[in-house]
């Protein structure tokens, strides 16, 4: 099976892997936070990543400076672009944040749970902001979503029930910001996807969808950061070693990177919900 025109037909087996990928390397990240431990907190460990991850895409971006020179000669497609994947950096910010503070503030396993309900937000977020809206769901997938959604809630509400009677905080909460955040990056970055391969010479989607991530990832660090500065909130990393700096690397080129150009890519050049579901 494959998907596209006769001329660049792209087989389902290749989009699948890509999105498998996307989530195996989402699904390693409280995995990692486990290891660092308390040798970084939440606003350490993502500034570090991030800034790793901004600094692979410069690399890759002088590899192919070449795009770039043609990106910055786009024009208003290029500017449109640009604007559409700084929308997305936006929400990948709340994501980010989001769901590091509710790793280091909550139950691990439920603030997983519950920034994994992004789905429903995506499927309906898709179909509002997406310049090419994908085939709607059919009943059985919409079960499997709002299913999964409602399991969340219930996580929620139930560690939001512990915390009440524990005194505990409500770190919880900061999991459904996370999954708002990741429910709604998604069509603006495509946006920008497909407002890039308009401009380069040979319309590469993957190469389309580097830059429009990587755009994203800027806007995303430049916002958390201003959000701790304006808060007072001091970072400090006397505590990292390499090994720290290592996983954060894995984090940032792993997560941000290679997950989030190969879910776009997988979810864009599929233009269907049913990744989703």
């Amino acid at each position: 099976l494959s998907v596209g025109n006769d001329n660049s037909r792209i087989p389902v087996t290749a989009i699948t892997i890509a999105a498998v990928t996307a989530v195996a390397f989402w699904s390693l990240k409280p995995i990692f936070i486990s290891i660092i431990g308390d040798r970084g907190d939440y606003a350490e460990v993502y500034v570090v990543a991030a800034a790793i991850s901004v600094l692979a895409s410069a690399v890759v971006s002088a590899l192919l400076w070449r795009k770039v020179v043609e990106l910055c000669r786009g024009g208003r497609q290029s500017l449109y672009g640009v604007g559409q994947a700084c929308l997305s950096g936006f929400f990948l910010a709340l994501w980010y944040y989001g769901f590091y503070r509710a790793l280091y503030g909550a139950d691990k396993a439920d603030a997983t749970i519950i920034a994994f309900t992004w789905p429903l937000i995506a499927v309906i977020a898709m179909r509002m902001f997406s310049r090419n809206r994908p085939e709607p769901l059919k009943i059985h997938q919409w079960m499997l979503i709002v299913a999964s959604f409602a399991g969340a809630v219930a996580v929620g509400l139930s560690s939001l029930g512990t915390s009440a009677q524990t005194g505990a905080s409500h770190e919880i909460v900061w999991a459904f910001v996370a999954a708002i955040g990741s429910g709604l990056y998604l069509p603006f970055a495509i946006n920008a996807t497909d407002a890039f391969a308009d401009v380069l010479e040979d319309g590469s989607k993957p190469i389309a969808t580097f830059f429009s991530i990587s755009v994203a990832n800027v806007m995303a660090l430049v916002l958390v950061v201003a959000s701790l500065f304006t808060t007072g909130h001091k970072l400090r990393f006397y505590a990292f070693d390499p090994q720290v700096i290592m996983i954060c690397a894995l984090i940032g080129i792993g997560t941000y990177l290679i997950a989030e150009v190969s879910w776009t890519w997988a979810f864009q050049e599929y233009k269907s919900l049913t990744l989703s579901s």
